[in-house]
């Protein structure tokens, strides 16, 4: 059987910190080079403490030997670190002297020199993966932690059960009690389903649908009451369809410790996620905590001078749009409602006895109630009794995700949203983000819940280009 060479460069470990091991028994081979831009990212706010994962899983492996003449691996494979790549007349002229580059030339040279190995050059950066192809070298993504090979497959949290026969006493109990013993739903299930614990089902029994969390450790499934036609107040934010009704009853379940919520743009997702964790502040949680990856769409902006807090101001703005909502009500609905009001104006009187939007929310802040801060600062940190939301967090990294989760204290929840199909980071994709690594791995726990939105309330024209664009 042909031996098989590793060549890892610096995104593989820093997005998996484990993936020697992971990667079985073959020569792994990492570049001298990994291991500088590793020291350099140690003290990077939001990445340091996966850098330094890395650097200490190294170090082992050089507690048993010189890494240079190779160190067998508890896979029985066998990592060396390399010093080559300095030869860049292997490569085609003009290109750039960096550690990428550097990188490739160790792979390269592998290649020559061990012509009877498969030599494979492994990376998250699509544009590295491409100049090694481009060289003869092959080239392929750390594929060791997708659970998934298309964003088709992924878990949904949703479950849709047929009712057949005489189901009368189930829907009294649905209905009145608001509580099923699933030995009564599964009876009267036209074919048999695995569900998953605090799955979302649609229970159809004819022409009557309802809504239920299946609580599976409990052995029952429990009522979650549908949204109603103009059911709110121009004063009041409430689900508006099925979906964010389920989401909703997934963040109000206190034996539930992590909520993820992906979907399109529109459906609902931070919006919903902010309504849930305000309604239970404080009686419920400390604190509402909010957490934002700090990564630009389009060309970045620059230095942006200020404070922190004036640096982080533009990433913060989606959240001040939907705390506003939720604080004091829709009403913006006023040139045009959209549930099929009248026209409403608000009068000078009115807007004078309310506090403005920022004096509220700097009265929440100063009193302890509100916290919302770029991601890179949750290292470290231990929070208890919190409720935290994790926006648009299809833009972290499976260990990036693992970070922010091992910092939950004792009675604090966490809900992570996104929307795996809109990636910013350039070594992620829809199946490898984190976001999904969570949802995929934690969809078999009693502490979690998670339902895919798929319909958009925003508007037509943002439902229409979530769906064709």
């Amino acid at each position: 059987m042909t031996e098989k060479v590793y060549v890892l460069d610096t995104s593989v470990l820093m997005h998996d910190p484990a993936a020697i091991e992971n990667l079985g028994d073959n020569i792994i081979v990492v570049p001298i080079w990994v291991i500088e831009e590793l020291d350099h990212l140690k003290k990077v706010p939001g990445k340091g403490e996966i850098a330094r994962r890395a650097s200490r899983k190294l170090d082992a492996y050089r507690q048993q030997g010189s890494l240079k003449t190779g160190v067998p691996t508890q896979s029985h494979g066998t990592i060396f670190i390399d010093y080559a790549g300095t030869d860049f007349s292997v490569l085609p002229v003009h290109l750039e002297e960096t550690n990428d580059n550097r990188v490739i030339a160790v792979a390269y040279q592998w290649k020559e020199e061990h012509s009877q190995s498969s030599v494979v050059l492994i990376s998250k950066d699509v544009n590295l993966r491409i100049k090694a192809d481009a060289l003869g070298i092959n080239a392929e993504d750390y594929l060791y932690d997708k659970k998934i090979q298309s964003p088709d497959e992924l878990y949904t949290g949703i479950a849709e059960l047929e009712l057949q026969g005489d189901v009368t006493e189930l829907l009294n109990l649905f209905f009145n009690k608001e509580i099923v013993p699933d030995e009564l739903v599964f009876a009267a299930m036209s074919s048999p389903r695995d569900l998953t614990p605090n799955q979302c089902c649609y229970l159809t029994a004819g022409s009557t649908t309802g809504l239920a969390i299946y609580k599976k450790r409990q052995g029952i499934f429990r009522r979650v009451t549908k949204p109603k036609a103009r059911e709110k107040s121009e004063r009041e934010i409430l689900p508006i369809n099925a979906e964010q009704a389920f989401a909703l009853a997934l963040l109000q379940d206190p034996d539930i410790a992590l909520v993820t919520l992906a979907g399109k743009a529109g459906t609902g997702k931070t919006l919903i996620a902010s309504l849930g964790g305000w309604g239970q502040i404080p009686e419920y949680y400390r604190q509402l905590v909010i957490y934002r990856p700090n990564i630009e769409v389009g060309r970045p902006l620059g230095y942006l001078p200020g404070t922190l807090d004036e640096k982080f101001a533009p990433w913060m703005q989606p959240i001040y749009d939907n705390l506003d909502l939720i604080v004091r009500g829709p009403q913006q609905e006023s040139a045009h409602n959209v549930h099929g009001g009248d026209f409403k104006r608000r009068d000078a009187a009115q807007e004078k006895r309310e506090p403005s939007f920022e004096d509220l929310m700097e009265g929440f802040m100063e009193h302890g109630l509100l916290e919302i801060s770029p991601i890179n600062f949750v290292q470290g940190r231990t929070l208890h009794h919190r409720f935290v939301i994790v926006d648009e967090a299809q833009n972290l990294t499976p260990s990036e995700t693992k970070v922010v989760i091992t910092r939950m204290g004792e009675g604090s929840k966490v809900v992570l949203t996104g929307d795996p199909e809109q990636i910013v980071n350039p070594f992620l994709d829809a199946v490898s983000n984190g976001l999904t690594h969570v949802i995929e791995n934690m969809k078999n726990q009693e502490l979690c819940g998670h339902i895919t939105m798929k319909k958009t309330e925003r508007s037509r024209l943002a439902e229409l280009a979530a769906d064709l664009l």
